[in-house]
């Protein structure tokens, strides 16, 4: 592609990435149900447009109408994550042309195995020009599975959507940005050569067969089809049904793009022109193409996690001779942390990932998303809303793989527990180092463990706990396997 039509498809997303940032999780769809921008903290965010097209589809919501979802049949990901639409018109008319969608907490669950979440929202309007509905968010919030701190997050998350309005207002005043019709066109079109000519580079034209046994026992089959300047297909053709192993299709198309993203020397943007990059085929009603999933907990923290580390490693095979990458850390989760049925923390500790024939792992790095522990969550905020203390949280580097590539870092977390809670934890076992490639070493495995008094407990896998108060929990997430051999120079006599 020349060199203007990347200067464009840059300065478009730079503006744009600037602009939601400090919104993420948020999107900006258009009417028809093209995503213009996707901000994202983990894959399963990549469905967000889907949650602005159902509503849309729905309720025909005109500017300052705004609907509230959580439904994954209906666009969302997960009972216990909302998503907020609201309607908007940047093209100075009273009709809508554009819809944001912003995504926060519901409430956790300590118990994967159980929908206590059970509380589905279709696409249902909240607000009519920005008069809100209060029976309908009393009711949402007055449910189990809501956190006490519901309303609280529900009135902030209105407020971003309605300052996001604002500040999309004032960037298309800049040159360049008019969010006309031609001028997404030539974004979308400008992204999708730069995805497609990085694919024709760095992975091989043809078709390749692969397939993987899940932890579940049941089998995905796969073939990829890479078209050089024309599109990379992802064919499931052949894959079954399962009970234990759900997915939508769009959650699929999420797993296949965020496999990309994961190893790419570049930035790919979210959008229209990077998604029309991909096929997808599913077979109706397997695994990977649900209507209704029965285990939303299951199939966002973990399901989706899975089928993501197959597509990467399947696309690794691509690449050319000489280009690899060692492997990454496993981490470590999902976890819940239960102080009661309103006070439900949820986290997961990444490890770092394998080092490449190109550059060191990046630290803190989860191989299906880009998300950075650090930058999940406030301290001060986690303090505030449960009964517990840190003590320290800190890079973890001396357990990553040596080589000439070093692998990525983990993360060391210790904190302490002022009131009685369960511990959920679904990980592990923790008995694998991330593998050395070349001769890289390999990184440390991860670690948990809890204290009460001098008697330490150490987690070698899944585990549910209940804990007293003072009790102080270690973990270490393991660090990225390393990559090539590293020269030993000899002293001379």
């Amino acid at each position: 592609m020349s060199d203007q039509d990347l200067g464009f498809s840059v300065h478009w997303n730079r503006a744009l990435k600037s602009l939601f940032k400090e919104f993420a999780p948020a999107a900006i769809t258009s009417l028809l149900g093209e995503p213009v921008h996707i901000e994202s903290l983990s894959v399963s965010d990549l469905s967000l447009p889907a949650c602005a097209r159902f509503c849309q589809q729905y309720l025909k919501m005109k500017p300052g109408d705004m609907a509230i979802v959580n439904d994954p049949s209906s666009g969302g990901s997960s009972l216990d994550e909302i998503c907020l639409v609201r309607a908007i018109s940047l093209g100075g008319k009273s009709e809508t042309d554009f819809l944001l969608s912003i995504r926060f907490s519901m409430g956790g669950t300590g118990d994967p195995k159980s929908a206590i979440h059970s509380l589905r929202i279709p696409p249902t309007p909240i607000a009519v020009r920005d008069h809100l509905n209060k029976e309908i968010l009393m009711a949402v919030g007055s449910h189990p599975g809501a956190s006490i701190h519901f309303e609280e997050e529900l009135s902030k998350h209105i407020d971003k959507l309605r300052t996001l309005e604002l500040r999309l207002l004032r960037l298309r005043q800049l040159p360049g940005l008019s969010f006309s019709n031609d001028q997404l066109e030539s974004y979308f079109d400008s992204t999708k050569k730069s995805l497609l000519s990085w694919i024709s580079k760095n992975l091989s034209n043809g078709e390749f067969q692969f397939q993987h046994r899940l932890s579940t026992g049941e089998l995905i089959k796969l073939r990829i089809e890479c078209k050089e300047n024309e599109n990379i297909l992802f064919d499931f053709i052949g894959t079954t049904s399962s009970e234990n192993f759900q997915l939508t299709e769009y959650m699929s198309f999420a797993a296949c793009f965020a496999a990309l993203v994961s190893f790419s020397n570049f930035e790919i943007p979210a959008n229209q022109g990077s998604f029309s990059a991909l096929q997808l085929r599913t077979p109706q009603n397997s695994m990977l193409n649900v209507k209704q999933i029965k285990n939303t907990f299951l199939a966002t923290r973990m399901n989706l996690k899975e089928l993501c580390d197959f597509l990467r490693m399947s696309l690794l095979k691509l690449t050319p001779s000489g280009k690899n990458f060692a492997r990454d850390s496993e981490g470590i989760g999902p976890c819940s942390l239960s102080f009661g049925p309103k006070a439900i923390w949820d986290f997961h500790l990444h490890g770092g990932q394998g080092g490449s024939h190109e550059h060191d792992g990046a630290p803190l790095f989860s191989s299906w998303t880009h998300d950075v522990f650090a930058n999940s969550f406030s301290v001060e905020e986690i303090e505030k809303r449960f009964a517990l203390q840190f003590e320290n949280i800190s890079k973890h580097s001396h357990i990553l793989g040596k080589g000439i590539y070093k692998g990525g870092a983990g993360i060391q977390m210790n904190f302490r527990i002022l009131a009685e809670a369960e511990l959920d934890l679904h990980s592990g076992p923790f008995n694998e180092r991330a593998v050395g490639q070349s001769g890289g070493k390999s990184g440390e495995k991860s670690e948990a463990s809890f204290e009460v008094g001098r008697e330490k407990t150490e987690i070698s896998a899944n585990l549910k706990q209940k804990l007293q108060p003072q009790t102080l929990l270690r973990f270490s997430s393991g660090g990225g396997g390393g990559w090539g051999e590293e020269k030993v120079e000899e002293d001379e006599d």
